[in-house]
């Protein structure tokens, strides 16, 4: 097995972006969280579709690639 290890310099501007990415991926889960508890229908498909229920509702959800999204939900 190889293991390879880099050292990343991001700048402040890719900081920002990863941290809001990230808090964006823990608000959908949440949310979605929540849906899953409340509903009492939970297949995988309407949790889908609530995901882009959320990017219709939410501004900065639309800015995180849908598969990201989906991977959060």
């Amino acid at each position: 097995m190889l293991n390879f290890e880099f050292k990343v310099k991001p700048k402040a501007k890719q900081i920002q972006a990863i941290n809001e990415a990230i808090q964006t991926v823990q608000f959908v889960r949440n949310k979605t969280l929540r849906y899953w508890i409340d509903e009492k229908e939970n297949s995988k498909a309407t949790l889908f579709r609530y995901s882009t229920r959320l990017r219709k509702e939410f501004s900065f959800v639309q800015d995180l690639n849908s598969s990201v999204c989906q991977v959060a939900v």
